[in-house]
């Protein structure tokens, strides 16, 4: 695991309590959008976590939340990005 990714899942695990509060911050600190960020990270944990490894499911099932949630609010309504 590379050293940029130990910072990803270090800054979503101290957002994870306060669902994320400091999204804003990711576009710039990472240069990936919220979405992008999120669906990375879980795949990084899941790749290096231990089969069963309860507290990494639930860091990984948070984490695709989160990047549906941007997904979801970037998509277009009736054309335009909101």
């Amino acid at each position: 695991m590379s050293s940029e990714e130990l910072k990803m899942i270090a800054f979503a695990e101290q957002g994870m309590p306060f669902n994320g509060s400091r999204d804003d911050e990711i576009l710039p600190t990472f240069g990936l959008t919220p979405g992008d960020f999120y669906l990375r990270t879980a795949q990084v944990v899941s790749q290096v976590s231990t089969p069963g490894d309860a507290r990494a499911v639930r860091f990984a099932h948070y984490c695709c939340r989160k990047a549906k949630e941007h997904e979801t609010a970037s998509r277009p309504v009736n054309g335009i990005a909101y």
